[in-house]
């Protein structure tokens, strides 16, 4: 016999003692008093040379019981006596640091709070941090309880209550070197956590403000100190790292590799990828990517209706560069106005209007829903009210599904708005229907343009996927009405 075979031997019947020694215990004070089932199991933790690493269910429903029966300080003495002992249990802790937050007795509540921390993954730890940032503040730490409220909405921008708490932290305090110039950031909230999120992405970037915010992650503009140039860096949530339930961290590597499948002037350039992807670390996974600084075509439309003559020359510009994607067997998957930004830089490919020339080449962003050739795609359908019938029923991206999101963007771009009469026609029940958008869209102020563009319109739109123009098909189509 090995060493190791008698070790496991000498070992085995003790493990198996711990354990039948804990369920026995449990099970002959099923029907005692909490009181007494608690009292009996803690001693008998407190003498396990092996000891489990979760308490019984039935301690847990215990400790819960005397709880709810008042009878807390005796639970709390109990509870802190089995965390010692089975200091792995995560159920717990969290029973315990909930019930001694709602008795405000904050002070008990910190070294739990970070026992906590480090036993819980990232997708858990943010009800833990908002906690420990409360203790930390009642108790008057309020620089902790600043850093740890930073670094919550670091995770989770949204958290609820957390951004009002920094705001009130933020105010009470002297102004800082990093604060010294309030009109590059957008408000004193941002302010307060653009810092702790500089600080986890290692230094290299300087994180100015805020440009959009999703359920993913949140979009920054930001300093590269090394290469000397703004950029905008795309920070995800950790707080999504749920391997089976959510596949942020697959897009991001997902949208990487598209980007950088797909180098042309008519998307957005990838200069970086960086982050802790794989792993539970605490730096949060970003893509650098190029900052487009005339706006997105959203922000455009908000603005005013814009001439025919733009509206089809931004169309080619969209078309063209999706017939080269298309070409290099990428589909994009969510085109939508929020999606298509303008660089900002004054070049344009096609002569237009001084105003409307400022804004630069109109580029395609956010290809975290996009498909590489027969590969697989991001999580999620896309946006109702873009999607064409196939889309909308679950087939992958392709390129005939962005030809029919190219005519609801022409047609959104000709009116200003979607036609008011098809608002509701994307719901979850029924995807959105292209004759009906032509049928409610009011084109007669194009004059003799409309027929016309109603004829384009009616191709891009059309219900059958196989029918509908290619993306270069479209492109001869509209260069004819120019």
């Amino acid at each position: 016999m090995s060493i190791w075979q008698r070790l496991r031997s000498r070992l085995r019947p003790r493990q198996a003692q711990a354990t039948a020694l804990s369920r026995a215990q449990v099970q002959a004070g099923a029907g005692d008093d909490p009181l007494q089932l608690l009292h009996r199991y803690s001693q008998q933790a407190g003498h396990l040379t092996q000891r489990p690493t979760q308490v019984e269910p039935a301690v847990l429903a215990a400790l819960s019981s005397l709880i709810e029966s008042g009878n807390k300080d005796a639970a709390f003495r109990i509870g802190l006596s089995l965390s010692r002992a089975v200091p792995t249990d995560l159920a717990l802790l969290r029973l315990l640091v909930e019930t001694l937050c709602r008795a405000q007795r904050f002070a008990e509540s910190i070294a739990l709070l970070e026992q906590a921390l480090q036993l819980a993954p990232p997708s858990q730890s943010l009800r833990f941090l908002f906690l420990l940032a409360e203790a930390e503040l009642a108790v008057g730490n309020l620089p902790s309880s600043r850093r740890r409220l930073a670094e919550l909405l670091a995770l989770d921008l949204h958290y609820p209550e957390a951004r009002a708490r920094l705001l009130a932290l933020a105010e009470s305090r002297p102004q800082r070197a990093w604060l010294a110039d309030p009109q590059s950031l957008s408000g004193q909230v941002e302010r307060a956590v653009l810092p702790t999120v500089a600080m986890v992405t290692s230094g290299r970037y300087q994180l100015l403000h805020e440009l959009g915010a999703g359920r993913t992650g949140t979009v920054y503009r930001a300093l590269d100190r090394e290469l000397g140039c703004e950029l905008a860096l795309k920070v995800f949530h950790p707080h999504l790292r749920q391997r089976g339930d959510d596949d942020t961290l697959l897009r991001v590597l997902h949208e990487a590799r598209l980007l950088s499948a797909a180098r042309h002037p008519g998307i957005v350039a990838l200069y970086a990828v960086e982050g802790d992807e794989l792993g539970d670390g605490k730096q949060l996974p970003l893509l650098a990517m190029e900052l487009c600084q005339g706006g997105s075509l959203r922000t455009r439309l908000c603005e005013g209706l814009l001439p025919v003559e733009v509206v089809l020359l931004r169309t080619l510009e969209l078309l063209e560069t999706l017939a080269e994607l298309h070409a290099g067997s990428v589909s994009h998957g969510d085109l939508k106005p929020e999606n298509l930004l303008f660089r900002g830089d004054g070049r344009c490919r096609y002569p237009l209007p001084v105003e409307e020339q400022r804004r630069g080449d109109l580029v395609i962003a956010d290809f975290g829903l996009s498909r590489l050739g027969g590969g697989t795609f991001g999580a999620g359908i896309g946006t109702l009210g873009y999607l064409s019938r196939e889309r909308f029923l679950g087939s992958p991206p392709a390129p005939a599904a962005d030809v029919f999101a190219v005519g609801v963007i022409l047609c959104e771009m000709l009116l200003g708005e979607l036609p008011s009469g098809s608002a509701d026609l994307p719901s979850r029940t029924e995807p959105v229907s292209g004759p009906a958008i032509l049928q409610h869209a009011r084109l007669s102020h194009l004059g003799s343009r409309e027929p016309a563009l109603r004829q384009l319109l009616s191709t891009l739109l059309t219900e059958e996927a196989s029918v509908r123009p290619t993306a270069m098909g479209a492109v001869r189509q509209l260069r004819q009405l120019l």
